[in-house]
């Protein structure tokens, strides 16, 4: 998203990754805030989220498909402009 390339971001409905983007460092830095039983506070910052935004900002589309429709395991997946 930092170069505005992504046409097409794919996420995954219902899926969170607690965590955030640093736009400057271009890196994704986990949550690291969890309960007692391991689960992430429902309240932190979801990567997802600030991904689909940054690719709404670069006028780039975003669609959000169930699991087994996506390409990928990881939650996202990208077409690139160039």
């Amino acid at each position: 998203m930092a170069q505005s390339r992504v046409s097409t971001l794919l996420v995954e409905a219902d899926r969170r990754i607690p965590g955030s983007i640093d736009a400057v460092q271009r890196t994704i830095a986990p949550a690291a805030d969890t309960q007692s039983d391991g689960a992430a506070d429902p309240g932190a910052s979801d990567v997802l989220d600030d991904l689909a935004e940054a690719a709404l900002r670069t006028g780039g589309e975003v669609i959000v498909l169930e699991p087994a429709r996506m390409p990928s395991r990881t939650g996202a997946a990208a077409v690139f402009r160039y």
